[in-house]
């Protein structure tokens, strides 16, 4: 684990580079907001949230840490919880309902043969309720066998996109450096992560790709970038088309607590405009490999 002063070396060594202008002293750009911030407001943050197993870390501001930062954190934290959950590892907080006036709290374990196990939480339910069920359990006298289960805490999925497009753009800033975060693709992807209201649309573009990985190549590591080239025909305002082509990241991203989860999300790189980016994944996502073209290009970072 890198400690705050190196970090800040390195990142000011990379941004003196690449940015010609005036750099304050003791100063960086927070890679979120893109101001300057000095080095006694600035925080480690890890890429993937250390919570579900992210070890990476980078520079980012009290503000955009503590705040976006957690917020969006505990969307991925519950995602992956109700993942281990339904692979038989923990429990969900729900609440079993027969009728209105027969519920209590629970804790739904999966079983490994995928039954469900409700155990009651007393401290949590009406105790008549509690004592109600147990007394018609005993008596085999079940008030029915329909049931409603209603499950506590489950996380928003336009957040957890959300939270997966932050990770993979700090995934980039962490490999790429200041010339990734001056580039159209990270001003498009700080505006998307601020932006209010969410791009629903543009996260599940980006977010839509399935992950299937048989052998992750380190424990140790939470995220793989790997370059790849989208190009085909965009159709113009008039009847004309044009041919474009795009660099991207393709990015895997590894949650884990007690269960492994791999995501894939896919970001423009470079100065790959956007609006054509979003153009060529909308072709991908309708399913036109006529209209375009998807490769990997050798090698992988990160």
């Amino acid at each position: 684990m890198a400690d705050k002063q190196s970090l800040f070396e390195n990142l000011r060594s990379n941004l003196l580079a690449v940015d010609s202008g005036a750099v304050p002293e003791q100063q960086l750009i927070c890679p979120l907001c893109w101001t300057f911030i000095s080095f006694e407001d600035l925080t480690i943050e890890h890429c993937i949230p250390q919570s579900v197993g992210g070890r990476r870390e980078t520079l980012t501001c009290k503000k955009c840490n503590n705040t976006s930062g957690h917020e969006l954190d505990h969307h991925l934290t519950t995602h992956q919880r109700s993942v281990d959950a339904a692979n038989g590892h923990g429990t969900m907080k729900s609440r079993l309902t027969f009728t209105d006036s027969l519920s209590m709290t629970t804790n739904l374990r999966i079983e490994p043969d995928g039954g469900k196990k409700f155990e009651i939480v007393a401290k949590a339910s009406n105790p008549k309720s509690v004592d109600s069920l147990l007394t018609m359990g005993k008596e085999g006298k079940l008030p029915s066998d329909e049931f409603q289960i209603t499950i506590f805490d489950m996380p928003n999925p336009d957040r957890v996109k959300l939270a997966l497009v932050r990770a993979a753009y700090l995934a980039a800033f962490q490999q790429l450096g200041y010339e990734f975060g001056f580039s159209k693709s990270g001003v498009f992807l700080r505006s998307l992560i601020s932006a209010k209201p969410l791009g629903v649309h543009t996260l599940r573009l980006l977010t839509g790709f399935r992950a299937n990985v048989q052998n992750w190549p380190d424990d140790a590591r939470s995220f793989i970038l790997t370059p790849f080239i989208i190009e085909g025909e965009l159709s113009n305002a008039g009847s004309t088309s044009s041919a474009v082509k795009c660099l991207g990241l393709f990015i895997l991203i590894k949650l884990t607590i007690q269960t492994s989860s791999i995501h894939g999300v896919v970001i423009p790189a470079g100065e790959s405009k956007p609006s054509e980016f979003l153009k060529l994944l909308e072709l991908l996502a309708e399913e036109k490999p006529e209209k375009m073209t998807f490769t990997t290009k050798a090698g992988f970072i990160g």
